[in-house]
């Protein structure tokens, strides 16, 4: 078997010790900062493919450390990076995605979306082709096989978004917490308009890198592919002359029509996002469903819905929160903070480290993970604390009194006035 065969892209190449000197000194001539530990990571040239001086001029070069990568064998293959471009040398975010199935793109899903939103980012999309061809890479392709069924193929895909950085990266739990508001108040605005994400994750959900921010700008949502419409299908006709009883000809007359639909493109299985933050309620579901082979009841698996998706908001922040305090460079701590720190680190990959969802539902059912936060004091703030406790009040009593956009915007807005008059 080939190298990309067996998986290695072949619009990648790893910079060489020459190509990598000469790039940090386009860098330094530019005056452009360089992360510090760019010397200990391998740097990439990423590209389009295709045919030489049309698709292949576009072309980009990595930064750091990934912001995400999907762990998981059988999935899309998520791959997050912040990238510069080789000659504006511009900084966005570029995600590498393999879409499968007959699943509509994400540029494809900002199309329907009327007017913009700063917690919602723009996104740009390119099919990936093999270098030298006008051919989309894909799995079909890459195993030779010609089988047509979209079901059985994957096509690799990169989306450009405006530059970010994750979550845990902020610079304190005021801008932590800012940038989870500003991305909650851009989904409020997608289901203004009958548009539900249904992939809330720390991968989708990006701070601002701008040095002047106005609120609501602080953080952003990005990667469309998993949403879904749920409004009418607009349609205009034109009808054909009308002669009224009076004897007037009406030409040109538009009318509006409505469909209503369950969506406007084929996304995939009812039950999506990611297993570590998907709502407890769909985890339940797609556990039952994987248990529902040989049963004489057939299973119906639960409606992804709104408080699903807000109810992820919830989970990415606890997960933020304490990752942050695990890759913050600290110094000067105790040995009782040392040997705090080593119990967290333990905890957090107990906690997220589940694979299946019923490891995952199993690890929620003692609210554990609420009490992390409680019982590392030197690490959360009291702002944090109480924020914690609120969030897990309203999820304990969200069967009764499902949550809300509202809500939880609420206490994220107290919390932000805490930690504000802290600072």
């Amino acid at each position: 078997m080939t190298p990309e065969q067996l998986g290695e892209d072949p619009t990648v190449a790893t910079l060489s010790g020459v190509q990598r000197h000469e790039w940090l000194a386009k860098l330094h001539a530019n005056h452009l900062p360089v992360d510090e530990d760019v010397h200990d990571v391998p740097m990439y040239e990423v590209s389009l493919g295709g045919i030489m001086g049309i698709n292949d001029s576009e072309r980009w070069v990595t930064i750091g450390t990934p912001i995400w990568v999907s762990l998981s064998l059988f999935d899309r293959g998520t791959l997050v990076w912040r990238v510069r471009k080789k000659d504006t040398l511009d900084l966005k975010v570029l995600k590498n995605v393999w879409y499968g199935g007959a699943r509509a793109s994400a540029p494809e899903a900002h199309r329907l979306i009327e007017g913009k939103h700063p917690g919602v980012a723009c996104c740009d999309g390119f099919n990936v082709l093999f270098p030298g061809t006008a051919s989309p890479i894909s799995t079909n392709l890459l195993r030779g096989n010609l089988d047509p069924s979209p079901s059985k193929n994957r096509t690799l895909y990169r989306l450009l978004y405006p530059p970010g950085r994750s979550l845990f990266e902020a610079c304190s739990e005021l801008e932590l917490i800012r940038g989870m508001r500003a991305a909650l108040r851009g989904h409020e605005f997608l289901c203004s308009q009958s548009i539900l994400h249904r992939d809330i994750g720390v991968d989708n959900i990006l701070l601002s890198c701008d040095d002047e921010l106005r609120e609501g700008a602080e953080g952003f949502l990005i990667d469309l592919e998993l949403a879904i419409y749920t409004g009418p299908t607009i349609e205009y006709r034109t009808l054909a002359p009308i002669r009224l009883p009076t004897g007037r000809v009406l030409n040109d007359v538009q009318v509006k029509h409505l469909h209503w639909t369950t969506s406007v493109a084929n996304r995939g299985a009812p039950v999506t996002g990611t297993l570590q933050f998907m709502a407890a309620e769909l985890l339940a579901s797609l556990d039952d469903s994987l248990r529902s082979t040989g049963r004489p009841v057939q299973y119906v698996p639960v409606e992804h819905q709104t408080h699903h998706d807000i109810e992820s908001f919830i989970w990415v922040l606890l997960y933020s929160l304490i990752r942050r305090v695990i890759v913050t460079s600290r110094q000067n701590l105790s040995a009782e903070e040392e040997t705090w720190m080593q119990s967290l680190k333990m905890e957090f990959k107990h906690y997220y480290g589940q694979r299946a969802p019923d490891g995952i539902l199993a690890q929620r059912s003692n609210d554990r993970p609420w009490k992390v936060v409680v019982d590392y004091p030197p690490f959360f703030s009291d702002a944090i604390r109480e924020l914690i406790g609120q969030l897990s009040d309203h999820l304990e009593y969200k069967r009764t009194n499902p949550l809300s956009h509202t809500a939880v915007l609420d206490v994220l807005d107290i919390a932000i006035r805490r930690l504000s008059q802290s600072e």
